[in-house]
């Protein structure tokens, strides 16, 4: 199995891994994807993502943001909306995972939260934590009252969805590559993973080799380009 963070982005972090996805790894099937939220604390006087932008912007340095860990997924969104908001200054702060972020978001010291709605979930049911906006392509199913940050206008384009997929050896023959994804294909059409997915908060979607291969070209790229504007290293 693989994921976004150790096929796409740690390949931009880390110069020192004993391998390198592109070429040791080979694309087979993608089965979920994993739609991250920006969240704040719900007595923060913001009630969309604009307002938070503005209020960034004039409180510049004064807003704290919190992500699972420098170089994870949730932080190089949170970079991706600061430079596609033409420079926000937001301060990073990092924890060692989303049930730490919703404790600061609820404790009041932090503004912004970026991980999943499971981590947020209790928060955001007892009324302490206010989801603003998906950081997903679509609106979630389940929170079809939660709009896209991309819905946002000037932040067309800010997506950023964890996923999960089938990974190979790069040197694997073709029929074995087409045996693997065919089996994830019956595997996700005809069981009940996808339902025990969602009860994870994750979604389901499959796709085939020549797709999940595609996407996983595009995101290094993507990442790479934000690991690098940003100055992001890790150590």
């Amino acid at each position: 199995m693989g994921n976004v963070q150790n096929l796409a982005v740690n390949t931009a972090l880390q110069r020192d891994l004993p391998f390198d996805p592109a070429r040791d790894l080979l694309p087979v099937a993608q089965i979920a994807t994993v739609p991250f939220v920006f969240a704040v604390p719900a007595d923060l006087p913001v009630r969309s993502l604009g307002e938070l932008v503005a209020l960034a912007r004039q409180q510049p340095g004064k807003l704290n943001a919190g992500t699972p860990g420098v170089g994870s997924l949730q932080h190089l969104a949170l970079e991706l909306l600061k430079a596609r908001a033409g420079g926000l200054d937001i301060t990073h702060v990092p924890f060692r995972g989303g049930s730490e972020v919703a404790r600061e978001l609820i404790g009041g010291r932090l503004q912004l939260g970026i991980d999943t709605l499971v981590s947020f979930g209790p928060g955001i049911e007892a009324g302490r934590i206010r989801p603003l906006a998906t950081l997903h392509a679509e609106r979630v199913p389940g929170r079809p009252e939660l709009p896209t940050v991309a819905e946002t206008p000037g932040l067309e384009g800010v997506e950023a969805s964890g996923w999960i997929g089938i990974a190979g050896p790069s040197g694997m023959p073709q029929p074995a590559l087409a045996r693997l994804e065919a089996a994830a294909a019956w595997v996700m059409g005809e069981t009940d993973l996808p339902a025990r997915l969602g009860t994870q908060g994750l979604l389901a979607h499959f796709a085939g080799a020549a797709a999940f291969g595609a996407l996983v070209a595009s995101e290094r790229e993507k990442w790479a380009r934000i690991v690098r504007d940003a100055g992001i290293t890790l150590g």
